[in-house]
């Protein structure tokens, strides 16, 4: 993302009116050119107060940002320190692909936190239940810390991710890679008739219809953890 550096542009805009004034002084100041000229010097006073102001108020706005984002880190650290089957280093780890992959993916990390949690409890060998699907007209089982259905996402996986076979889901970085994505996904379609907002239809989209236990454990994780 290109970033303006504002108080630059200011620096220059207060050097051309001081340049500009300099002339109004020293040339006839009834001449029509030096009235227009003193038009323009206004214009410019007040593009540089408008420049100013957004400049204030892009800085604020930045303020209360890193503010939020902190806050939120700070809140899935002393979360993921309730893990105690993690080491404190695997723990870590997670956090760190939780925010890269949230990142990549466009999806708020506390909501890919959420699902992985209610999924797994960020362990990637856990054995999910297989469940038969009738649109496969077969079983499946999830894998993974993610609870992934490769036999569903596979087409999806493969185009928009890293994720090229069913033995990557046994990479827990991937896991999480493929998680996000598929949340990233389901939170830009339109949202099921029976939820609250695009986070909770994520989250029945997700466990593949709606599961009123599934949907509000992962949103009393997500609220608990962004309130």
């Amino acid at each position: 993302m290109k970033v303006f550096n504002y108080d630059k542009i200011i620096r220059i805009e207060l050097i051309l009116i001081i340049i500009l004034l300099i002339v109004y002084f020293i040339i006839d100041i009834n001449d029509p050119k030096i009235k227009n000229l003193e038009l323009e010097i206004h214009d410019l006073q007040i593009e540089l107060n408008k420049t100013k102001n957004e400049l204030n108020n892009t800085r604020n706005n930045l303020e209360k940002l890193n503010s939020k984002v902190q806050n939120l880190k700070i809140s899935l650290v002393n979360d993921m320190s309730s893990m105690r089957h993690l080491g404190s280093e695997q723990q870590s780890l997670i956090l760190s692909e939780i925010w890269k992959q949230a990142k990549q993916y466009k999806i708020n990390p506390a909501f890919l936190y959420a699902v992985l949690w209610n999924e797994s409890r960020f362990r990637n060998d856990v054995i999910h239940k297989p469940v038969y699907v009738k649109a496969l007209k077969k079983k499946i089982q999830a894998l993974g810390m993610g609870g992934i259905v490769w036999d569903f996402w596979k087409d999806r996986l493969k185009a928009n991710t890293s994720l090229k076979s069913k033995k990557d889901l046994k990479d827990w970085k991937k896991n999480i890679e493929g998680t996000a994505y598929i949340l990233s996904y389901l939170k830009s379609l339109p949202k099921v008739s029976n939820t609250k907002n695009k986070y909770e239809s994520a989250s029945s989209r997700y466990y593949g219809k709606y599961h009123a236990n599934y949907v509000n454990k992962t949103m009393s994780k997500f609220t608990e953890l962004t309130s």
